[in-house]
């Protein structure tokens, strides 16, 4: 873990979700991420970082809060890293599209 980043649980009413995302629809129910949140939970942190105010900013999870949120989850994990003071939505928006293109598809068999 990096210096200065924290593991924490949040409601996920508390993540800030306004900032940069690359997905124009979020598609909920396209892959039934929200049953899976009810039977399941959360299962892998969101990546945030947390402001000089204190706000935890999400990152990459996004479509995890908003089904969170629909599921009626108490508490998601975050992975909450210090924010860079040269950081901005641009760096935030490659470093999204990055962790979702090296990310690969279940096959009907898997």
């Amino acid at each position: 873990m990096s210096a200065g980043a924290e593991m924490l649980l949040a409601s996920p009413g508390d993540l800030f979700t306004g900032g940069a995302n690359p997905r124009s629809d979020l598609a909920l129910d396209k892959d039934g991420l929200v049953d899976s949140m009810r039977e399941h939970g959360e299962l892998l942190p969101i990546r945030a970082v947390r402001t000089g105010m204190g706000c935890l900013v999400v990152q990459d999870g996004h479509r995890r809060v908003a089904a969170a949120l629909e599921a009626a989850l108490f508490e998601v994990p975050v992975f909450v890293h210090p924010v860079e003071p040269e950081s901005d939505d641009a760096v935030f928006l490659a470093e999204q599209v990055a962790a979702n293109m090296a990310r690969l598809e279940l096959s009907v068999v898997d």
